[in-house]
């Protein structure tokens, strides 16, 4: 059996992994077999066909050719970078040197040094006739000098001195762009007329005319030339980062030039001479749409390859580690599988009569919620969503928007319906899918630029897609919910419902075994919420829990009416009878489809706890020095492994228990709780079901909330008086 188990288990890892490759190659040739059917008889080019040379025959679109005019959208950008403003700014680093440099000269010279000490200070920017014109000045001439070609250096350099080069090679603009003009808002950008700033060709002129408004003696004019001139740099400098940047957003500002050959439309006639302009455009629309380089199409295959890796790692690391970890993984790849299927299907049709409304057709958003109400794992199904937005992405003509829309309406489906408790929840999470469509479609709309006239088909479509959407989910739930066996919400309710032909049979033939399953479920049920157990389950484990008793309800004391065919038997052979009843449990729950998770606490309801009524009598009845096994009178379950099959367990006990009571107040009952609890746990009962004190402190205050009401007591009606009306 556990051979079988294992070559079961390596058949089902082969499966899935054999199922991932394909996927994974199908996915990657996905580029390649678009792009070659694509590319099949939509224009018919001769071979080497050459402006001038007549056409051999008609040369016409078989569908309409959607494609951008890359000559005319060049032209147009390269138009909108042209009229950007050269930028600059004001660099005080500049001037800083400039400052500094006169202010050295000045104290060198009011020191006195001498030629050769100028020449080894200020060679790099005074000539030896220059140095030694300053330096045979007079003290006051000096002074006067200095102060002068202070004053006029900093007054240019508070006009701005610009590189006439600079301006030049950019073409002499008018207007510029200058950051730094205004001290209070150092980065704000001014427009400002070119002409206003001095050039550097102009620097001589200004002097020239400063110098002669002052009067100064004009022996003196040279050296205030020298002092002024030699040392002045442009201040204004350009902004080359900044200016290509903006040329940059100016050129993205421009649109593609979308042209449009329709159906059967002839771009060259037969016989007619091919001008340059129209094979132009044939060779532009051949080069764009289909004929992409080899290492491009490689490169969308390797991207789809590393996305598939990257999704299955994370699903294999997310998926829980117990017996639906396959089946949840076979899910998640069939979801994959449709969806490439339908990308690849769609890519092509679409690409026939391509519009924006393509978009609006994928149904990510019907996946993603199929997976949070099947597989009811958040992180699973939020990353599907994810995945499948970004597969969409290596198709033709898809866009960074397209992957976050997508993205977007999976993530909102999920969120419409992660806890659906009735069918009519994912109705009403199917119309705030629509609405939340609508509106991010309208985003959409706008964020394209999207003409008004495909604004409404856009409009339809999206709501379309999410009415499919909830139909299609609603239609496939019960399929995938009984063909995998699932435990969903929905499912989980048909079960508990009393008409189910299990629960009948027993209401008929073991009416109080039915009775204690369902005390035993509402105690389940109500400990559920407290410990963060799924109270569904719960309940529905707890209504099942004994269906192994159907067969033989009379060996079970609820169902006994004064005879207690235990009576007739040994000890040993009641405890097999009682301990047959969960391995018959099981085997009904398997014949009736249960799922496993409900199968399982049928199974471990009872753990390996000891049968103690029978074991006790077993010791009463052996002769002296007889040693009685108590494995014989123990349940061959295992511990519970979950908090539901926990809870069930417990309730179990203490509802049979309670019964036994004669007196059942409150402090009895709460005694009687916490001393079965405490049983349980010396008994190594509760120990793999991760639950804590805190847990089982919480479960015994639900249960006494409970019993105590169930068991409440009431005062004695008096007789009616006779003779009285």
């Amino acid at each position: 059996m556990k051979q079988q188990k294992q070559s079961r288990h390596r058949h089902t890892v082969r499966l899935i992994i054999a199922s991932i490759t394909f996927i994974c190659a199908l996915a990657a040739a996905g580029p390649i077999l678009l792009e070659r059917q694509i590319s099949l008889g939509v224009l018919q080019i001769p071979h080497g066909l050459k402006a001038g040379e007549a056409a051999p025959h008609d040369i016409y679109a078989r569908r309409d050719i959607f494609y951008i005019d890359s000559r005319e959208t060049e032209l147009k950008r390269q138009e909108a970078a042209a009229s950007v403003q050269p930028m600059f700014h004001v660099s005080q680093d500049a001037v800083f040197r400039i400052i500094s440099r006169h202010e050295a000269l000045r104290a060198a010279l009011k020191e006195g040094q001498d030629l050769d000490q100028l020449i080894g200070n200020f060679s790099l920017h005074l000539s030896r006739i220059q140095l030694w014109r300053l330096a045979e000045l007079e003290v006051q001439d000096i002074a006067l000098v200095m102060q002068l070609s202070d004053e006029y250096i900093r007054y240019m350099l508070r006009a701005g001195v610009i590189s006439a080069e600079k301006l030049n090679a950019l073409g002499s603009p008018d207007t510029v762009k200058v950051r730094g003009l205004e001290r209070s808002e150092p980065q704000k950008l001014i427009a400002r007329d070119a002409s206003r700033f001095i050039t550097t060709d102009e620097v001589p002129l200004v002097l020239d005319s400063l110098v002669r408004q002052s009067g100064i003696p004009a022996e003196l004019v040279p050296a205030v030339f020298d002092a002024a001139q030699v040392f002045l740099e442009p201040n204004i400098l350009y902004d080359d980062t900044a200016t290509r940047m903006s040329m940059e957003e100016a050129r993205q500002q421009i649109r593609p030039v979308s042209r449009v050959i329709g159906e059967g439309e002839i771009v060259v006639k037969q016989g007619f001479l091919v001008t340059q302009e129209a094979l132009d455009q044939l060779q532009a629309i051949e080069q764009q749409l289909y004929a992409k380089p080899p290492m491009t199409i490689l490169s969308q295959s390797l991207f789809t390859v590393i996305i598939f890796t990257l999704f299955f790692i994370s699903i294999v690391l997310l998926l829980p580690g117990t017996y639906r970890k396959y089946q949840y993984l076979s899910m998640v790849i069939l979801f994959v599988f449709a969806f490439t299927l339908y990308t690849m299907g769609a890519t092509y049709f679409f690409f026939r009569t391509f519009t924006e409304i393509t978009i609006f057709f994928y149904p990510v958003a019907l996946f993603s919620m199929l997976a949070v109400t099947l597989l009811g794992n958040m992180q699973i199904a939020v990353l599907i969503p994810v995945f499948l937005a970004s597969l969409y992405g290596t198709i033709p003509g898809s866009t960074f928007f397209d992957v976050i829309f997508l993205t977007i309406i999976g993530i909102l489906g999920i969120l419409f319906v992660r806890k659906p408790n009735r069918r009519i929840d994912l109705i009403l999470g199917t119309g705030k899918l629509m609405i939340s469509y609508l509106c991010i479609a309208l985003i959409y709309i706008f964020h394209q630029s999207i003409p008004l006239s495909q604004s409404a088909g856009i409009l339809a479509a999206a709501a379309l897609n999410a009415v499919a959407t909830g139909i299609m989910v609603i239609i496939l739930m019960p399929i995938f919910e009984h063909s995998f066996n699932l435990p969903t919400v929905f499912r989980l309710r048909e079960l508990a419902d009393t008409d189910s032909p299990v629960l009948k049979r027993m209401i008929n033939t073991a009416r109080g075994t039915y009775s204690h399953s369902v005390s035993v479920a509402e105690l389940a049920e109500a400990a559920s919420d407290a410990v963060g157990a799924n109270k569904l389950l719960a309940k529905v484990g707890a209504l099942y829990h004994d269906i192994g008793k159907i067969d033989n309800p009379e060996y079970f004391i609820e169902n006994q009416t004064g005879i207690n065919k235990h009576d007739m038997l040994k000890p040993s052979l009641s405890a097999a009878v009682i301990k047959a009843h969960v391995k018959i449990g099981i085997e009904k729950a398997k014949q009736i489809k249960l799922p496993r998770e409900v199968v399982d606490v049928i199974a471990q309801h009872h753990g390996s706890d000891v049968i103690n009524y029978f074991y006790m009598e077993a010791i009463k009845a052996s002769a002296k020095g007889e040693i009685i096994n108590e494995k014989d009178f123990s349940y061959h379950g295992t511990p519970p492994t979950t908090k539901e099959a926990a809870l069930v367990m417990l309730a179990d006990s203490v509802d049979a228990a309670v019964r036994t009571l004669k007196q059942t107040t409150s402090p009895k009952i709460e005694k009687l709780i916490w001393s079965i609890i405490t049983q349980k746990i010396e008994r190594r009962q509760l120990s793999a079901c991760d639950m804590s004190m805190k847990d089982l402190e919480e479960v015994k205050n639900r249960f006494l909330v409970i019993l105590t009401g169930r068991f409440h007591t009431r005062i004695p009606y008096p007789d009616s008086v006779k003779g009285k009306t």
